[in-house]
């Protein structure tokens, strides 16, 4: 899953409300931004955190600008590539065949070397299905797709 995919799953999108006639406001984690619409149409955007005002040819342009900065400051902090991974490895286990889990000692094995109690098929099956749900609403969260089981 790619970079901004996953930004879009784990980074909830900015929420605007009017202000005025002509101004938007959204609250996001430690930034405000404020979106203008201007008399022949266009807009301008800004951040609190920015200070100047940037130009956009419409309000929406703005506010996909102010979205676009707003991800890119979390990413900033976030280890992305570690969430991919986290995320594809989920992905792997939702989707393996498992079709039974078996320990047969080898000949002369001692009670030391016994593995950890063995976890019957169903049971990993259960986690196996909550697994798939979860990735298929993450999936859903970084795709704007349905959740689908």
């Amino acid at each position: 899953m790619d970079h901004d995919a996953i930004l879009r799953a784990v980074v909830k999108p900015l929420v605007w409300e009017s202000i005025s006639d002509r101004t938007q406001e959204a609250v996001g984690f430690n930034a405000t931004y404020r979106v203008q619409t201007m008399q022949d149409g266009s807009a301008r955007w800004n951040s609190r955190y920015m200070g100047a005002w940037y130009g956009a040819e419409s309000p929406s342009d703005a506010q996909a600008a102010a979205e676009a900065d707003y991800r890119a400051l979390i990413a900033a902090a976030l280890h992305v590539e570690k969430i991919s991974a986290l995320v594809e490895e989920m992905a792997d286990f939702a989707n393996a065949k498992i079709d039974a889990l078996r320990y047969s000692p080898p000949h002369g094995a001692s009670p030391e070397d016994e593995p950890d109690p063995v976890v019957d098929a169903e049971t990993v099956w259960a986690w196996q299905a909550d697994v798939k749900d979860a990735f298929a609403a993450f999936r859903a969260a970084a795709t704007g797709g349905e959740v689908g089981k």
